[in-house]
């Protein structure tokens, strides 16, 4: 049987604001600008039993701390996701 949940998590970007685009098992619920943190809450959606997919996707190319700020970090950030919880 089908069940309704959503999700609840915290988020932020790195260096200029992103688009977040947020899909549970191919249905956009959340298509938003980060800038700065932000406390996200899902609309919930019906879950199948056994797997269901989160899909996370930012639209913008990330950015590389070395090239922005005073740093060795050489990594390619985009969004920082946090406290992921599955919403009853």
């Amino acid at each position: 049987s089908n069940r309704t949940r959503g999700l609840s998590l915290m988020e932020t970007n790195f260096g200029k604001p992103k688009t977040l685009m947020i899909s549970i098992n191919n249905k956009s619920v959340i298509n938003m600008t980060l800038a700065g943190w932000a406390n996200i809450t899902t609309p919930k959606v019906a879950l199948q039993k056994g797997r269901n997919d989160v899909l996370f996707k930012v639209k913008e190319p990330c950015e590389i701390p070395q090239e922005i700020i005073a740093s060795n970090d050489e990594r390619c950030l985009g969004v920082a996701i946090l406290n992921v919880h599955i919403i009853i």
